[in-house]
């Protein structure tokens, strides 16, 4: 039983004009748009090194998200914000009401901001990963062992 999800243009791989639902190496997947569908070995590995990037700048931004909150917290524990709400960041049993102070609007907004790009980063390698190519498959997987390796302290915290 086949059916269709509306337009006829969608993203096809081989003559037959079904999308290859198994892994599978070759040209003509596109990475995110129709445009974007290597044709030729060096386009395979551009669009490869692409993704690869992508995958590394995904993970980029969590660290920076990471790192700001432990910058913050650290503050908090140094006395530097000297605001009881902010003590919040901290673990404790205790629950307090949070004062409105912009210091504290502009770091939650920042890690909103951060959170939301990251997710929409994964989401769009997710959804280059699921066109079942073992070339992009394998970029996206390096691309995050590599952040993984670049965004881990030494002490094996990660930021």
């Amino acid at each position: 039983m086949s059916h269709s999800h509306g337009s006829s243009s969608s993203t096809t791989t081989g003559s037959s004009g079904s999308m290859a639902m198994a892994l599978h190496w070759g040209l003509g997947d596109s990475v995110l748009f129709e445009s974007f569908a290597p044709s030729s070995n060096a386009g395979l590995l551009g669009a490869a090194a692409f993704v690869f990037a992508f995958a590394i700048v995904g993970e980029s931004i969590g660290a920076a998200k990471r790192a700001i909150v432990k910058h913050r917290i650290k503050s908090v524990q140094s006395g530097h914000l000297k605001d009881d709400a902010n003590k919040s960041l901290i673990s404790t049993n205790k629950r307090r009401p949070r004062s409105l102070d912009s210091a504290f609007i502009v770091h939650q907004v920042t890690k909103f901001v951060l959170e939301v790009a990251q997710t929409l980063v994964s989401f769009l390698v997710m959804l280059i990963v699921m066109q079942f190519n073992i070339v992009y498959l394998l970029a996206a997987s390096l691309g995050y062992g590599v952040a993984a390796w670049l965004f881990e302290s030494t002490d094996g915290e990660r930021l």
